[in-house]
């Protein structure tokens, strides 16, 4: 939740307004951090939690977690949530506890990158899940697959999933990015061997500047051409008179291609996110509950759009807090 303004007074029992990563793109304002809880039934709004507005997404949940049992009275129902919240400390806090949880791994957690890594040179053996209709496309489903690879050093569960759709934007996306790069290597080709872009050191950066996001896709290389030329070197204008020698011009022009391994070797990744869990539901339910979570950003959706929470035209931290609690009651009734 974003504020503009100064808020030089703060109730020392209230939540705090700070600079923080703000979904807004506006680093400039202070906000504050709004946990919303659904439940999986209905996906109706079940308990809220408000957090400085400096506090990051994956030390919400520990607290968020313990607020939840004490309302429910028990610790064996499944918490479902964005990557935010797969870390050790957070999931151990909760396996230990008695908990159950379903989260996504990152794709710079080292479960993703080992795979993936496997995955681009190897089979493995997907089982069928299930599949979804597109609710705005009539006939077009969504199938899905998973693959249960190897536990974590803390015993917990880890699955693959493939999904027909988002193989297919990935490639779609992969597909953009190379097109565009290749549109900005026919325009650099004209622009060589004139003003900053006379050297190889100078093209070279060029190009890696366009292909920075496509490297393992395209290959380009810089080709140097030579041709001998004359060059005056007598004094005065030219004449029959005039002395001349042999000298070596060079020029440079770049040539590309495809990277046909490269290409393959993405191919066989799309579509993929892992899931990570400690429960003992079959794969294809991990999934089907996981697949729940966005409706609770649908719920935040219509928090700050339809409800138009934003502006806010109040400036005590302790009246911020009631008019969230009214948004809350609304949304939940």
């Amino acid at each position: 939740m974003t504020f503009i303004g100064k808020y030089e007074t703060p109730d020392p029992e209230a939540v705090k307004l700070k600079h923080g990563h703000n979904k807004d793109f506006r680093p400039d304002c202070k906000q504050v951090v709004f946990g919303l809880n659904i439940t999986a039934d209905g996906h109706v709004p079940l308990s809220y939690q408000l957090f400085d507005g400096n506090t990051t997404d994956d030390v919400t949940h520990i607290p968020n977690w313990n607020g939840l049992r004490t309302l429910l009275g028990k610790e064996d129902f499944i918490y479902i949530a964005d990557c935010k919240l797969k870390t050790e400390k957070n999931l151990t806090h909760i396996a230990d506890e008695g908990g159950l949880f379903i989260t996504i791994v990152p794709k710079n957690h080292k479960e993703y990158i080992q795979f993936i890594k496997y995955l681009k040179k190897n089979e493995v053996p997907w089982e069928d899940a299930f599949s979804v209709e597109n609710s705005r496309k009539k006939g077009v489903f969504t199938v899905y697959r998973t693959y249960e690879a190897e536990r974590t050093k803390e015993g917990f569960r880890v699955i693959f999933v493939h999904s027909s759709t988002k193989q297919k934007e990935d490639e779609a996306r992969r597909q953009k990015k190379i097109d565009k790069a290749i549109e900005q290597l026919e325009s650099l080709s004209p622009k060589l061997n004139a003003y900053h872009l006379k050297t190889k050191k100078e093209i070279k950066a060029a190009i890696d500047k366009i292909v920075k996001d496509v490297k393992e896709f395209i290959d380009v290389r810089i080709v140097t051409d030579r041709r001998q030329i004359k060059v005056k070197v007598s004094p005065g204008r030219p004449s029959l008179k005039s002395v001349y020698k042999n000298k070596w011009e060079f020029t440079h022009r770049i040539e590309w291609t495809l990277i046909e391994q490269g290409l393959i070797e993405a191919s066989r990744i799309d579509g993929i996110f892992p899931l990570i869990t400690n429960t003992q539901l079959e794969a294809s339910e991990v999934l089907g509950k996981y697949k729940n979570q966005p409706f609770l950003e649908k719920r935040m959706y219509t928090k700050k759009s339809i409800l138009e929470v934003a502006p806010v035209f109040i400036k005590k931290e302790h009246r911020i807090e009631a008019m969230l609690f009214l948004y809350f009651r609304l949304i939940a009734d």
